[in-house]
């Protein structure tokens, strides 16, 4: 593995690549099977042969010449007759969205075309139609129970891990793990194994090991002995219903909300084994196997337990839930939901109900918290039962009482206003798990920023954070990227996925905040005024960040006037978090506005101005510089020209709005058509003529609206509230 780095194999992050093999790679043969090199895989000569094109896996002889790539590895093992399907690059699982079962196949046309669209794929080799395998894991002590069993040897590929895949011909058995003996799983009919020449990453450690498949006994296979057959057992006889994939990746995405957003947290003393229990039934019945739910479980829910499982511990209970669980494993899938419902189901008006069958005997087994929790986890519309005095999950906050730790939001301000460098200060602050104008950040966490406008200037700005933070490398990553649709965002699952692994590996920290930058440039929204395309667009970076249990940030422009979003109310209503940045012309010093926050107050964060640090020089000698953002007192309202009779327009606006009783937050509220009547008929007496009445007015509203004193009221038209900020002013313009 000389010149591979195994955080990252196949060069996401850099230019290296996964060595390549030392043999030239040879003419493919056609499908028809044309004359084959005499070099096998293992690098020892073979005779040349030809495949007949009716040929069954039992007359195809040892693979020719090794391949140089993965495609061609997956081409030689199509021509032998061997179905292959895709798996993400570096990872056992099919690409999202990819229906495995029905897409394997030993058409190269169709096998070319999947490279070329991702050419780093690794590929399965899928079982059934005649083609067992048995998976040995030597972590098991699986070379000891096959030592018990007397079958014949057979094509035999090698895992990273230790163990083998051998590969006999017979009918279809039930897929088991340890069924046959310990550390002795079955794929059959449903199931598959890793193909040769794939490489695994482990890219979050779960494993402990990384490496290549390959061929360690090149024959054709063998017919499986009667022994093995019935040791394996014929397939369950399953519940009625649709056919589902084991590992589809639309199942594992919605298998890692469940365990984020829905599973109950295992409390010791509190039934905890019974609650481990009930959601890794959930995982399995969502259609995930017992090792990865296991994987998904430790990732994604086991560190909130009390205490958390060991990965023994878990795995145990996920076998079980495989073994014993009443559902059909992958009747509680997105596929097959959809499936059940399709042509089914007449759809009454109002939400529909879908639940797992519950018998009398189970609703008659409650008898505590545990058991109730356990019967509503059987509805997915249903989450664990709240009552007071549980022990309560952490702090749900990314920044305490600004930004929800899942979810998603928006930050908005003008243009050359500082919203990157903000959202660049608060990634800053996430890292270093220090208070960002003062409120807290509770966990620390990376983040990774995909830049649709501006990334030529990112790498600058992150040398000024690394040179602020002096001199450590901050848990920051820019990722250019071009505009797309929310299904072409959501594509992007396993790159996030990478990224978040990356991260883990490199700083022993996870994606906290994940930054759309900008809304208009990124495209998400076809139209940015319309709420049928807003909506999805949240939808679709609420779904992406929450991939890795992260926030997702839309960076955003104001309108026109420039006091609120532009583009429809959608962007405020659809998420959780508003903050909106104030520039005053002429004013160095920014400030932050917490304008939304579910279950936090709207309020001032606080007050910055941009300080510039001096990176370096260029080819001219000239200074390269990038600026980082530093705290700064928000100066007082201080009197400029043409805001005459100020006091007048504060009192217009106080007298509207006492006249309506009306306040939010404690600041009055008004028409400002009711505060410019009373406005003017306070001042008519100091001017000759009406225009030098109108032209106060004009000035007065002017000046209010950009100092911040006056600002509109969301849903109402032309109404506007007065802020603290106002009597600043008015002192200052006493003497007029």
């Amino acid at each position: 593995m000389d010149g591979v780095d195994p955080f990252d194999p196949f060069g996401v992050f850099s230019e290296r690549r996964p060595p390549e093999p030392t043999t030239p790679a040879p003419e493919p043969t056609d499908s028809h099977g044309g004359a084959a090199e005499p070099v096998r895989l293992d690098e020892q000569t073979a005779e040349p042969v030809t495949a007949e094109p009716d040929a069954v896996l039992a007359d195809i002889p040892a693979m020719p010449a090794q391949p140089a790539t993965i495609l061609d590895h997956a081409l030689a093992w199509a021509r032998r007759g061997f179905r292959v399907f895709p798996l993400a690059a570096g990872e056992k699982v099919p690409p999202k969205g990819l229906a495995w079962k029905a897409e394997a196949t030993t058409d190269p046309a169709k096998i070319k075309a999947w490279w070329a669209f991702e050419p780093r794929y690794n590929y399965a080799v899928a079982a059934g139609e005649g083609l067992l395998i048995l998976d040995v894991d030597a972590g098991k002590n699986g070379y000891a129970a096959l030592l018990d069993l007397d079958i014949p040897e057979t094509l035999t590929v090698k895992t990273p891990g230790g163990g083998e895949h051998r590969y006999y011909l017979g009918p279809d058995v039930a897929n088991s793990v340890d069924r046959i003996a310990p550390g002795l799983d079955m794929r059959s009919a449903g199931g598959y194994v890793v193909g040769p020449g794939s490489y695994f990453a482990d890219a979050d450690g779960a494993k402990g090991y990384t490496g290549f498949y390959t061929v360690a006994q090149d024959v054709p296979p063998v017919v499986a002995p009667e022994s093995l057959v019935l040791l394996a057992g014929t397939p369950k006889e399953r519940e009625q219903g649709p056919a589902v994939s084991i590992d589809d990746p639309d199942d594992i995405v919605f298998a890692i909300h469940y365990l984020l957003k829905d599973a109950p947290i295992a409390i010791e003393g509190r039934g905890g084994n019974a609650t481990t229990y009930a959601v890794a039934a959930r995982v399995i019945e969502i259609g995930v196997s017992a090792e990865l739910a296991v994987d998904l479980m430790a990732e994604h829910w086991n560190e909130r337990c009390l205490p958390p499982w060991t990965r023994e511990e878990l795995l145990t209970l996920c076998q079980n839930a495989q073994n014993y669980a009443q559902s059909r494993q992958g009747s509680g899938g997105v596929a097959a939901a959809a499936a059940d419902w399709q042509g089914a189901v007449v759809l009454q008006p109002g939400p529909a109900e879908i639940s797992a069958p519950v018998t009398d005997a189970v609703v008659d087994a409650v008898c505590d918290e545990e058991t109730l929790a356990a019967l509503l986890a059987m509805s997915p519309l249903l989450g664990r039962p709240i009552l007071a005095g549980q022990a309560r999950p952490a702090t749900p906050w990314l920044v305490k009482r600004v930004i929800p730790r899942t979810g998603v939001g928006v930050i908005y301000g003008p243009s050359t206003g500082g919203k990157s460098y903000l959202v660049m200060d608060l990634a800053a602050k996430l890292w270093q798990g220090l208070p960002w104008f003062g409120a807290k950040v509770p966990d620390r966490s990376a983040t990774v920023i995909f830049a649709f406008e501006g990334a030529d200037f990112a790498g600058y700005r992150l040398d000024a954070l690394r040179h602020a933070a002096g001199g450590d490398q901050p848990a920051v990553m820019v990722i250019p990227a071009g505009r797309m649709t929310p299904a072409g965002l959501k594509s992007l699952g396993p790159q996030l996925r990478g990224v978040d692994q990356f991260f883990r590996k490199k700083f022993g920290l996870g994606v906290g905040l994940v930054v759309i930058d900008t809304v208009s440039a990124a495209g998400l929204a076809e139209k940015e005024d319309k709420a049928d395309d807003v909506a999805p667009a949240v939808k679709a970076v609420q779904e992406f960040a929450g991939i890795v249990g992260a926030f997702g940030l839309l960076v955003h422009h104001p309108n026109k006037g420039g006091a609120d979003m532009r583009g429809s109310g959608a962007w405020f209503n659809n998420t959780d978090t508003v903050l909106r940045l104030e520039v005053t012309e002429g004013h160095p010093v920014r400030t932050l506005v917490v304008e939304k926050v579910k279950d936090g107050p709207t309020r001032e964060l606080g007050s910055f101005a941009l300080e510039s640090i001096t990176l370096g020089s260029d080819e001219d000698s000239e200074p390269i510089t990038a600026c980082v953002v530093a705290p700064a007192t928000k100066p007082s309202r201080q009197a400029t020209g043409g805001t005459a009779h100020f006091e007048k327009f504060v009192g217009a606006f106080e007298e509207a709005a006492a006249n309506r009783g009306a306040s939010l937050g404690g600041e009055p509220i008004a028409p400002l058509t009711e505060v410019e009547d009373r406005f003017k008929e306070a001042v008519a007496p100091h001017y000759k003529a009406s225009s030098g009445v109108r032209t106060a007015w004009m000035r007065c509203r002017k000046y209010a609206e950009e100092a911040g004193i006056i600002r509109p009221v969301r849903g109402e038209r032309n109404t506007y509230s007065l802020t603290s900020a106002a009597y600043q002013a008015e002192n200052a313009n006493a003497a007029f």
